[in-house]
């Protein structure tokens, strides 16, 4: 196991580091002391006050400082070339001033070491709060969906029996008002459509049990009625993503690109593709519409950053390849080793290829 030996040394008690300090000083200064003056020493002092000064900061390494230039001053007091002793306390000084650069040079990289570590901090706790933010988002949303499923959808299904069987009470009786109900049961049906389609589209309820194809496949139904361009889908039998959150952010980073295609690239042909290779998925969504510029530039809308956002919580690449009148190319791929246990394992044999739309009225059946 490997051992930092910096974050070893940082750990150690201030006691400890002093001690050890002063210790080696004693040892370079009875070492200076004999040999000659021409043969200098410094390094051997600079270290240890380099090393308060990462530890502690500048004022200790300011004061080592003085000691190691009050040890060397003894150690060569007998031994110095000069002619008295003004050349020679010149000589220290110039030592000294090295010795304080020295410990400035330490004390600085203590400081740069706790600023980038505040900022590390503060970029992972704003990582984390960011995570926690689409968390909860993505469970207010499931929540959505499943009281707007299970229960006004429930409710509306349960008015249009009613309706049913008061339409059938009045054409039997001969009432005129029969046409009526029949007008107000087909408005129920088709709010009933419009109420599921809603619930899909906030929260995919396959998602959890039949994997991303099926809400995919969903989701492209479901624009498919409202619209009169053709959107096309296409998956690799053998995908299976097991972790909700990975297919959840697929998911939407697919929705959103189809948002982007028809409402603001007003493609008349798209096509959405789930292609699984080796040990990467890629999804992509292309269309033949009026695209936009700059994809890349700091005004991109919020729907791209958002998208971009999904993919490094993922750790996906996205790419946006678009040009203006010549459509737009959205490809997200996760690359993912065999034993992350997101996706089972490939089988070379359900590797065809799976296409095809739900009928409209399958999905507005439930």
């Amino acid at each position: 196991m490997a051992v930092n030996i910096p974050e070893a040394f940082l750990k150690q008690p201030k006691s400890l580091v002093w001690t050890g300090a002063i210790s080696i000083v004693s040892v370079v200064g009875f070492i200076d002391y004999l040999t000659p003056y021409q043969l200098s020493m410094f390094v051997f002092y600079a270290f240890p006050i380099f090393f308060i000064g990462w530890y502690g900061g500048r004022r200790p390494a300011v004061a080592f400082a003085a000691v190691s230039a009050i040890v060397s001053w003894f150690a060569n007091l007998h031994s110095h070339p000069f002619a008295n002793l003004h050349g020679y306390a010149w000589s220290v000084t110039n030592r000294m001033c090295a010795f304080l650069f020295v410990a400035f040079c330490g004390a600085s990289m203590k400081s740069y070491r706790e600023a980038a570590k505040a900022q590390l901090d503060a970029l992972e706790r704003t990582r984390q709060l960011e995570q926690e933010i689409v968390r909860t988002s993505e469970r207010e949303q499931m929540r959505i969906g499943q009281d707007l499923h299970d229960g006004v959808c429930q409710n509306l299904a349960a008015i249009d029996c009613a309706t049913e069987c008061l339409r059938s009470e009045l054409e039997t009786n001969g009432i005129s008002h029969a046409v009526t109900a029949r007008v107000i049961q087909n408005l129920l049906k088709e709010t009933i459509v419009d109420a599921r389609n809603l619930a899909r589209g906030i929260f995919p309820v396959h998602m959890d049990a039949e994997g991303l194809s099926i809400a995919l496949n969903d989701l492209v139904c479901t624009m498919n009625q409202f619209r009169q361009g053709s959107i096309t889908f296409e998956a690799s039998d053998n995908i299976q993503i097991k972790d909700p959150s990975t297919a959840m952010h697929l998911y939407r980073i697919v929705q959103e690109a189809l948002s982007n295609a028809i409402r603001h690239a007003h493609a008349s042909n798209v096509s959405v593709r789930v292609v699984r290779n080796g040990y990467s998925l890629t999804l992509t969504v292309s269309d033949d519409g009026c695209g936009f510029a700059a994809p890349e530039s700091a005004s991109e809308g919020m729907g791209l950053r958002t998208m971009r956002y999904r993919a490094n919580l993922i750790a996906a690449k996205l790419i946006v390849d678009t040009r203006p009148s010549d459509g737009t190319l959205v490809s997200c791929t996760i690359p993912v080793p065999p034993a992350s246990g997101i996706w089972e394992k490939f089988d070379p044999s359900r590797s065809g290829i799976r296409s095809g739309i739900r009928p409209a009225q399958a999905l507005a059946n439930g």
